[in-house]
C-alpha cells in the first residue's frame, strides 16, 4: 500500500508542476488588436484570435521588403500567451490548432499602460534580432 501511495505521489508531481506553469500563461487575447512600434510607426502588429489561438503577425520593414512575402506569411506569425511579465511565442509553421504540448519560448514583456502601451523584446517575434534585454514599445491603434 505505501508503494502504491509514494508511485501514484511521484505521478502526481509532474502533473503539479506542469498544470502550475500553464495557469500563469494566458491565451494573450487581451493584446488582440493592431499596434504601432513608437520608434518606427511603419512597423506594426496584428494580433488576432485563429488558427487556434492568439496569433501575433509581424507586420515590419523586414516582412514588407522580402521578396519572398507570400510563401513567408508564416514566419512572421506566432501563437502567443501572456503572463504578468512574459510572453510566450512559438512560431506558427502552419494553420492549425496550438498544439498545447510544442514548447513556447518566454520572453520580457512590460504593460506601461495595461491595454494601451506596453515594452516587449524584440526576440519574441524577430529571432533574426539578438538583442537580450534590448526592449520595443508598442502602442495600440484599434
Amino acid at each position: 500500500m505505501a508503494f502504491l501511495k509514494g508511485g501514484l505521489i511521484l505521478l502526481l508531481i509532474p502533473v503539479l508542476l506542469f498544470s502550475c506553469k500553464k495557469e500563469q500563461l494566458r491565451s494573450g487575447r487581451e493584446l488582440i488588436g493592431v499596434w504601432v512600434d513608437i520608434a518606427h510607426p511603419a512597423d506594426t502588429l496584428v494580433i488576432t484570435r485563429e488558427a487556434g489561438g492568439t496569433v501575433l503577425f509581424d507586420n515590419s520593414l523586414a516582412y514588407r521588403t522580402n521578396l519572398q512575402t507570400f510563401s513567408l506569411a508564416t514566419t512572421y506569425r506566432y501563437y502567443i500567451r501572456s503572463g504578468d511579465d512574459i510572453i510566450a511565442t512559438k512560431p506558427l509553421i502552419e494553420y492549425g490548432v496550438d498544439n498545447a504540448f510544442e514548447s513556447y519560448s518566454e520572453f520580457p514583456f512590460e504593460w506601461l499602460e495595461p491595454g494601451r502601451r506596453f515594452k516587449i523584446e524584440p526576440g519574441a517575434f524577430r529571432p533574426y534580432i539578438s538583442c537580450r534585454g534590448c526592449m520595443l514599445t508598442f502602442e495600440k491603434v484599434r
